[in-house]
């Protein structure tokens, strides 16, 4: 039996565990889930495993995946691009860009006009 899931509201990450003072801000998932990169958020996510030779299907096959070792495979766009890291387990199911910037995207630096012209300009774009 799967055990229950639970998808934060202001982040994407999936989690089995909600502290109570927090539920308002999550959600109960069902739908299929990726590890992603915690610092640049790509699924380019690897993992150690072992695997045994099937005799009956003549090829390798998986025993077990390591708990640890998971490792970022985006060397050129993340800071920690080769990097043991801790994955982080989001909807695999992939939202609209235009959805993602209205709730994910902060400018800072700029006037509240400037930052909407910068959106306006991405939405167009994706």
């Amino acid at each position: 039996m799967k055990s229950q899931r639970f998808k934060d509201t202001r982040t994407g990450e999936i989690v089995t565990q909600v502290p109570i003072s927090e539920i308002a801000n999550f959600e109960e998932f069902d739908g299929p889930e990726k590890p992603v990169c915690p610092h640049c958020l790509k699924a380019e996510v690897s993992a150690d495993a072992a695997v045994r030779w099937d005799i009956e299907a003549q090829d390798w096959t998986v025993s077990n995946v390591f708990d640890k070792d998971r490792r970022c495979e985006n060397h050129d766009g993340c800071d920690y691009g080769g990097c043991e890291i801790t994955e982080m387990w989001v909807s695999a199911e992939e939202p609209k860009k235009s959805d993602w910037l209205d709730d994910h995207l902060i400018i800072g630096g700029v006037s509240d006009e400037q930052a909407e012209q910068i959106k306006d300009r991405l939405r167009r774009e994706f």
